[in-house]
């Protein structure tokens, strides 16, 4: 069986508009994570910090967006593991989910 292809990678940047841009921007399909995070910058401009692959960013960059890179060694890290982390069942899961059903 082939191997899955390796997902995309993903960057994290910052966003830099002006404000009157900032609804197109919303309306755009980029990652804000779990949401937008507008922040004011005293020149009049908004940051926002976003999720996108290279090629989204140059896309930005070519609409004229001000795009400033988060250098993160490697991309960004999903913690997604390999293997049986509850231990074959003996680990009890921790955090903030709820088990539902059953």
């Amino acid at each position: 069986m082939a191997e899955p292809p390796l997902p995309t990678p993903r960057l994290e940047a910052t966003l830099r508009v002006d404000e009157e841009r900032l609804p197109d921007i919303l309306r755009r399909s980029i990652d804000f994570g779990c949401r937008p995070v507008v922040t004011k910058q005293d020149d009049g401009t908004v940051t926002l910090p976003i999720i996108a692959t290279a090629s989204q960013l140059e896309e930005l960059r070519e609409a004229g967006y001000s795009v400033q890179l988060i250098e993160t060694p490697g991309g960004i890290d999903y913690g997604v593991g390999q293997g049986d982390r509850f231990d074959g069942g003996r680990t009890a899961p921790r955090g903030f989910g709820e088990k539902t059903g059953r």
